[in-house]
């Protein structure tokens, strides 16, 4: 997922974090976020996809962050997914610099 402004190869999983890697000049930098989310045992797979499309929209993409997500089923009593977001800004140029605010300890709202 990723904000309006983001060129089309953001949505090529291997194209997307090539480019992150591209643009950090240091060898030590961090690249991308990490979290893992658990879900809800009771909801459809299709419940599931809807709940983790909206909190990733309202909670990250629409800071300026891409994100790059993936669901694992493959335990029925842990149903969970596994979020990646960039660090930088991105527009139609290609990623710009560092949004720091996004560093925030509150930055997911409840």
């Amino acid at each position: 997922m990723a904000p309006p402004a983001a060129p089309d190869w953001v949505f090529e999983r291997q194209t997307l974090w090539n480019q992150v890697e591209a643009a950090e000049q240091r060898q030590d930098s961090q690249l991308a976020r990490d979290f893992d989310f658990a879900l809800p045992v009771e909801l459809t797979p299709s419940e599931r996809l809807m709940l983790i499309q909206g909190f990733v929209q309202e909670q990250f993409v629409d800071r300026g962050m891409i994100a790059d997500y993936s669901i694992h089923a493959d335990k029925p009593a842990n149903p969970h997914f596994h979020l990646m977001t960039t660090m930088r800004t991105i527009d139609a140029e290609g990623f710009g610099l560092k949004a720091r605010d996004w560093n925030d300890k509150d930055l997911l709202q409840a």
